[in-house]
């Protein structure tokens, strides 16, 4: 695996240090730190005063902090941004308590490598349960809506199938959904997202081919033009760049599949991948859902793309006469948030995008 997977971090996400939040005067805050199986789990409940209603915020794919903190390469400010941060505090403002802890593994920095291996799918499902039972023993919480972006939708929902007959889990909001396969997600950005990203940034003169005095200095490496390059053109096509994208990535999933030593892959054990890509989907699992459901995406996704996710999720889920409401954001990307010249980012959440988080949560 070499700097190609550079770019792979948009989907793998590293997360920053904690920011500096203020929090809405009327709120009571309380820290917590509770245990599953040997991993601390460190959080906050924002007590709001005027409601028994709660959201449990889960985390997209990579090691974040609580507020899932975007790094400043990947945002439309050019500064490290707390996705959850501006969120947590409309909803506290609005009079809903909120739930926000640090994921598992992190900080990634100080974590050794059983922590970073133990980042199952079923671990990171195990942490959020054990979080719901904490809260439930506040008794200051009565109903609890789940909301989950990207890899946080697939955890949300199905803890919502594992959960159905119990009445304290009240809505879930999915953000930017993985409603399809993994690896059909994984394909789509390490082989066509990736090699248009490149052709955005390295393409300068739009011409349809890349030369080596075109790329940005921090591409350099990423471009190996002795192997894209072997007709000795002088410069590179798209084409040429798949070729070498798909043998990547199926030399990727070789590699996950006949793994058996849980290697670590940008900080996620193989294990997590194969329970991803081995479980059913939530379109395969439309019929279970028992609550109801608010989609949101943007519709220029790359990541988990709008047409392939959000979209028939909820027109299974109309099919099968379940609660469904679905929000389509033109414009806006994974983290519902703006490109950037004309690249994704993952954050922040555009003000449109708040907005109408907001309305769907009571």
């Amino acid at each position: 695996m070499n700097n190609f997977f550079i770019l792979f971090s948009l989907f793998v996400l590293v997360s920053c240090s904690h920011q500096n939040i203020s929090r809405p005067s009327l709120t009571e805050t309380t820290n917590f730190k509770i245990d599953n199986n040997g991993w601390p789990i460190q959080g906050e409940i924002n007590f709001a005063p005027t409601s028994s209603t709660a959201v449990l915020f889960i985390h997209g794919s990579g090691i974040h902090d609580r507020y899932q903190t975007i790094p400043a390469m990947l945002t439309t400010t050019n500064k490290d941004e707390p996705f959850f941060k501006e969120l947590r505090d409309r909803l506290n403002q609005k009079g809903i308590s909120t739930i926000l802890f640090d994921k598992r593994a992190y900080p990634a920095d100080k974590s050794d490598e059983a922590t970073l291996k133990s980042a199952t799918f079923e671990n990171l499902k195990g942490d959020v349960i054990k979080v719901i039972q904490y809260i439930k023993q506040t008794n200051k919480i009565k109903k609890l809506i789940l909301l989950g972006h990207s890899e946080g939708t697939v955890i949300a929902s199905e803890i919502s199938f594992q959960m159905k007959n119990d009445p304290f889990i009240s809505k879930l909001v999915l953000i930017s959904p993985l409603a399809t396969n993994l690896k059909d997600s994984l394909h789509e950005q390490m082989t066509f997202g990736m090699s248009r990203n490149v052709f955005i940034e390295a393409d300068q003169n739009k011409d349809g081919k890349i030369y080596p005095e075109e790329v940005p200095p921090h591409m350099i490496k990423t471009l190996p033009f002795d192997k894209l390059d072997p007709y000795k053109r002088g410069y590179i096509t798209q084409s040429d760049l798949l070729q070498v994208l798909e043998k990547q990535f199926k030399s990727l999933i070789d590699f996950i599949s006949k793994d058996q030593q849980n290697t670590l892959i940008m900080n996620k054990p193989s294990s997590w991948y194969k329970e991803f890509m081995n479980r059913p989907t939530l379109l395969e699992r439309a019929q279970d859902y028992s609550i109801p459901v608010v989609l949101i995406q943007g519709k220029i996704d790359p990541q988990t793309p709008f047409q392939i996710n959000a979209l028939p999720l909820s027109n299974r889920l109309r099919f099968f006469k379940k609660k469904v409401q679905l929000i389509a954001l033109p414009d806006l990307g994974h983290g519902l948030s703006k490109m950037k010249e004309n690249l994704p980012t993952l954050g922040p959440m555009a003000p449109e995008a708040l907005e109408e988080i907001i309305k769907t949560i009571p």
